[in-house]
């Protein structure tokens, strides 16, 4: 079944397309994203628009990495679906997971299949599903999976956030494209939404069922950063977004959950590690590695070397977290840190660029600067 009020992730989707024209070599793909961002969305629509190019047909399973609800699919599970869709069912029942693994690799050698891993954990549990032969497999995950980059040679694809025009246009087509193009504060809404596709689908709906009479109204209760999650609630845990978050924020070690909630706090847009050293005071190289742990989930990007962004909706998820599992001295503590950084680096970088303080000596806490 197609997504239903898709809305085109255009470079995602050519990206995919080029597995269409790989008429004799296997392919992988690992389509990866932070929490509502559409992942499995847009596979599913490119899974449907393309389905001719697979004549043997096409192998989908949730894999459940982050689901709410329970823990993630056991790959043998999975394993035993595919075999019983491939006419196997029961013939290698009570074998090890590598027995069906194989029996699975070689049923699937000479059919031209795609297989869609949806919603993965991590790489060991998609690797027994990777079939043989030229099948095409699309994974999902919050995960970026470098496993299956380093080992099985899979292309990692970023799904982002939609641009303006694109979420201004999902937006019309939930709340309809009449009322929506007679409203000037439908632009308005999806920045509020963060341009991410489950908050505008949340914000849209609202709209469309009558709960608000007016877009404005909603946009201004969204102008209060501390009732965003709580406006965007449903009733449904796999798509509230307070729901979606914590999954991932619970997949996350305990040092990596405390600088996620921490880097919540950071003044600014954008940080660099040595200044997140700062905040959650530890020292550089612990968070440069923790950096990168949040970055493989997919709670933070890397926007450019060494310097990391959080999603606005993301950035309220933390400060939530910071106030109920920090107490309120340990969240100064952790500004005064930071703001001791950023004034030791100016104090530096003063001393550098003015000849009148030649021997001006570097401020303790701030980057050493040099001409």
């Amino acid at each position: 079944m197609a997504a239903t009020n898709f809305v085109n992730q255009t470079t995602l989707l050519a990206r995919l397309d080029e597995s269409t024209r790989l008429d004799s070599s296997p392919s992988m793909y690992c389509v990866v994203g932070l929490p509502g961002v559409g992942k499995t969305a847009t596979v599913v629509h490119w899974a449907h628009r393309n389905k001719e190019h697979f004549h043997d047909g096409v192998l989908f399973a949730d894999l459940r990495g982050f689901d709410p609800a329970g823990p993630p699919a056991e790959p043998g599970e999975v394993l035993d679906g595919f075999l019983a869709s491939l006419g196997l069912a029961g013939a290698f029942e009570g074998s090890p997971l590598e027995g069906r693994a194989a029996a699975y690799r070689t049923a699937m050698s000479t059919r031209r299949m795609l297989v869609v891993l949806d919603n993965a954990a991590d790489a060991a549990q998609v690797r027994p599903l990777v079939p043989g032969g030229t099948s095409t497999v699309v994974v999902t995950s919050r995960a970026m999976l470098r496993g299956l980059t380093i080992r099985e040679g899979a292309v990692v694809l970023d799904t982002v956030p939609l641009p303006v025009s694109e979420a201004v246009e999902l937006l019309s087509r939930v709340i309809g494209a009449e009322r929506a193009g007679a409203d000037q504060a439908v632009e308005e809404l999806a920045r509020r939404c963060g341009y991410l596709p489950l908050a505008l689908r949340i914000a849209g709906e609202r709209i469309a069922s009558g709960y608000y009479t007016q877009v404005a109204d909603l946009v201004e209760e969204l102008s209060n950063e501390a009732d965003v999650l709580d406006v965007l609630d449903t009733d449904d845990e796999t798509t509230a977004l307070r729901v979606v978050f914590s999954v991932s924020y619970r997949h996350l070690t305990l040092d990596q959950r405390r600088a996620f909630r921490i880097l919540g706090l950071a003044p600014g847009v954008t940080i660099g590690s040595e200044a997140a050293s700062a905040l959650v005071g530890t020292s550089r190289a612990l968070a440069r590695k923790t950096l990168d742990g949040l970055r493989q989930a997919n709670l933070i990007d890397q926007v450019v070397p060494d310097r990391y962004r959080m999603h606005d909706l993301l950035r309220i998820f933390a400060i939530e977290r910071a106030e109920a599992e920090e107490d309120a001295d340990e969240r100064h503590r952790a500004l005064q840190r930071v703001l001791v950084w950023y004034l030791g680096t100016a104090v530096n970088a003063d001393a550098v660029l003015d000849a009148r303080h030649p021997g001006t000596p570097s401020a303790e806490g701030g980057r050493r600067c040099v001409r």
